[in-house]
C-alpha cells in the first residue's frame, strides 16, 4: 500500500493522539533491519522493517510490525564506491 494509504490503516485501527505522520517520517529515517533485495549498476530496491509503538482502540499498548520497500538511484563517487540518490519508498506492508 502507499504511504498515504498505511497512514489511514493506522488511523482506522488505532488510536491516534499525536501527529502520525511525524512519528512515521522519524521511524522511517531510524537505522533498522534490513537490505538490498536487488541491485544492479544503475538502481538499488531496498527492504527494511520497522516497528511502531501505538495504542489499539481500547486504549492498550500495541506494537504495529511493517516493512517498506524502497528504490533509489546510484550516484557514482568512485569506481568502487556509490551513494544513494532519490530513494523514494514505494510500498508499505502489515506483517
Amino acid at each position: 500500500m502507499t504511504r498515504d494509504e498505511f497512514l489511514e490503516y493506522i488511523k482506522e485501527n488505532y488510536r491516534c493522539d499525536g501527529n502520525l505522520d511525524f512519528e512515521l517520517s522519524e521511524a522511517e529515517h531510524s537505522d533498522v533491519d534490513g537490505d538490498f533485495i536487488y541491485e544492479n549498476k544503475l538502481y538499488v530496491i531496498g527492504k527494511y522493517n520497522y516497528a511502531l509503538a501505538l495504542k489499539d482502540k481500547s486504549g492498550n499498548d500495541a506494537t504495529l510490525r511493517f516493512s517498506i520497500y524502497g528504490t533509489a538511484l546510484k550516484q557514482n563517487i568512485t569506481p568502487n564506491d556509490y551513494e544513494l540518490s532519490n530513494y523514494d519508498n514505494f510500498d508499505y506492508i502489515i506483517k
